[in-house]
């Protein structure tokens, strides 16, 4: 790594050229023996040290450069105000949880017989010591395995290996453990299986509902329940899929270990994480974008950054000699870039009576536009290109005594947007996009099936905040008349969660009627997806349900799946809706509840039904 960085031509190289460096290279280097072994802390911080002095610079002098901000905030995803440069014993503790992770999910595989032959023969991994002749690479996986430990949790599906009081198996409470607001006693159930009632599918709570809160009992009623032949399993609930990543693995430790200071330096008031995403989602080059980022952060030298630091005699603005010389000041509220603001591309005439901070003052240019409208992205391009030249001619007259001309500062801001543009192909301002017309393959109104299937659809309705959803399943034939349907209320943690559970009682109903050839549409194409691929790399917290689906595909001849636009499932939707509210709870066959014989007319279905 030294001999890269000397090799490199500092002077040359912008910070956005760095950073590329840093990320490709540097990082890069050590990955492989820190996928294998636990690397000394010591170590760690040398070779942090040596890219963080790489990444401010050095000086004329051969000295080190400023650090404006500490090497671990710089560690912070962009997102949270950072600029994603690992930590390297963070990152070397997420490789070694790899390790663990596959340790884990293949137990069979060679490589982790020969460790249980020689570290564990008489336990699982996870209870696994590290005993007295533990070499460094055994000693370095169990680093990795208790993290595991502390950020993953237990998804129940048969709960026969899940210990109500030792283990994290609760989502939806803090830390995943129950936590008794009495002693347990010595006959209390011990294993979750225990508290799941097989013949009816539901959780029995009453053995331990005197021993546990109300949001306890609550937050356990909405895990869903799996099929009584699968054993439970250990999930990364900080990745969709709950499979552990390296860059899920280090997110869950950087949060651990840094509490993200999102307060402006020297300043009471947060910094919203929308500021950030402005500012790396902003349409112009990458050294504009670590300027703002700079910017906002705080860390450009102005006079009064350095008049703090001791390493200027005066902090006032070196243009104006009024006031100090503040980021703020320097980019918007010099009177010399009133001038440059009106007469830019976006005609901003500046408020100094409503300005605050400039991270608010970004956001408040976007007041009431979306992030990524053609606008926004222009005025965005705009402001950044702005600010850069306006820094570079304040520098120009401070360091080369260049004399300030606002309409040249503007001139050149204006070309550099207009460039930029050109250059990537997008519109400029006052261009009007004609969106074009296309026709959708998909139906606007339901259609009946071919003649030898029957078309199931199925909706769920959700409300934030209710841990109860409704499902509605309607099933009709060819000529449009219903042969059955299904309205009820279920637990539910998400709105996606209550879409498949909807498709799993539509098979339950089809099941029940003995169908064999059914077509089953959703309007949520999230969920039709989720069913379609790999239940392993599906949403974890649809596991359960999504296994439960995979095993009644077995009940049918011909099982196809569907997405439909909400106009081709009116019904479903309307009966999932009352469901919800509790107004429509029951399943039918031939003759529908009459509060619905209305709703599915308007979809093809005979009023009354045939055969009523």
């Amino acid at each position: 790594i030294l001999g890269k960085v000397q090799g490199w031509k500092q002077k040359h190289l912008s910070q956005a050229g760095k950073e590329t460096l840093i990320k490709a290279v540097l990082f890069a280097i050590p990955s492989y023996p820190m996928s294998c072994f636990k690397l000394p802390i010591t170590l760690c911080r040398e070779i942090d040290s040596l890219i963080a002095n790489f990444w401010w610079g050095n000086n004329s002098v051969g000295g080190n450069k400023i650090h404006w901000k500490r090497w671990e905030l710089m560690g912070l995803s962009k997102a949270a105000g950072g600029m994603g440069f690992k930590n390297l014993g963070y990152f070397n503790d997420a490789m070694l949880a790899r390790q663990a992770w596959r340790i884990i999910c293949n137990p069979g595989a060679l490589w982790v017989q020969i460790l249980k032959g020689l570290y564990f023969p008489n336990c699982s991994f996870l209870e696994a010591q590290k005993g007295g002749r533990a070499s460094w690479a055994w000693s370095s996986i169990l680093v990795g395995r208790d993290i595991i430990l502390s950020g993953a949790h237990w998804q129940i599906l048969n709960g026969s290996s899940t210990s109500i009081w030792a283990d994290k198996w609760i989502p939806g409470i803090p830390g995943g453990y129950l936590r008794p607001c009495l002693p347990v006693p010595v006959d209390a159930p011990v294993k979750v299986c225990e508290l799941i009632d097989w013949n009816h599918g539901v959780w029995n709570l009453l053995p331990i509902a005197h021993l546990i809160s109300q949001h306890e009992l609550h937050a356990i009623s909405a895990i869903p329940i799996g099929e009584s032949v699968s054993g439970d399993r250990l999930v990364w609930p900080w990745v969709k899929s709950g499979n552990f990543t390296v860059k899920s693995g280090y997110n869950w430790i950087v949060n651990q270990n840094i509490r993200c200071p999102l307060a402006h330096a020297q300043s009471s008031h947060t910094i919203s994480l929308d500021t950030w995403k402005i500012i790396w989602e902003s349409k112009t080059l990458p050294k504009v974008k670590q300027f703002l980022w700079r910017a906002v952060s705080n860390i450009l030298p102005s006079f009064l950054n350095l008049y703090k630091r001791r390493l200027s005699t005066s902090h006032l603005c070196p243009i104006c000699l009024e006031s100090p010389e503040s980021i703020e000041h320097m980019l918007v509220l010099c009177p010399w870039t009133a001038c440059v603001w009106f007469g830019s591309a976006i005609g901003y005439r500046m408020d100094l009576q409503s300005f605050t901070s400039l991270d608010r003052w970004l956001g408040s240019l976007l007041r009431g536009e979306s992030m990524f409208s053609p606008n926004s992205r222009w005025i965005l391009s705009v402001v950044a290109f702005t600010c850069w030249h306006i820094w570079k001619a304040r520098c120009k007259f401070v360091y080369n005594d260049i004399p300030i001309v606002p309409a040249a500062t503007r001139s050149h801001a204006c070309l550099a947007v207009s460039e930029f543009w050109n250059v990537t192909k997008k519109p400029v301002l006052g261009s009007v996009g004609m969106p074009i017309q296309i026709s959708s393959p998909h139906p606007s109104h339901w259609l009946p099936p071919i003649s030898s299937y029957v078309k199931i659809n199925t909706d769920g309705s959700w409300k934030s905040g209710s841990a109860m959803a409704g499902v509605g399943v309607i099933i009709r034939k060819i000529a449009g008349s219903c042969i059955g349907g299904l309205a009820a209320q279920v637990r539910a943690q998400s709105p996606l969660m209550a879409e498949v559970l909807a498709l799993k009682h539509g098979l339950l109903r089809a099941k029940e009627l003995n169908l064999v050839n059914v077509v089953v549409e959703s309007d949520s194409q999230v969920a039709i997806n989720s069913v379609l691929r790999d239940v392993s790399s599906s949403n974890w917290e649809l596991y359960p349900i999504l296994k439960d689906i995979r095993f009644l595909k077995a009940s049918f001849t011909n099982l196809n799946w569907a997405w439909v636009p909400r106009e081709a499932n009116r019904s479903a939707d309307a009966v999932a809706s009352l469901a919800r509210k509790g107004m429509c709870l029951e399943s039918w066959l031939v003759r529908p509840p009459s509060s619905l014989v209305h709703i599915l007319s308007r979809d093809g279905l005979p009023c009354p039904p045939p055969g009523a």
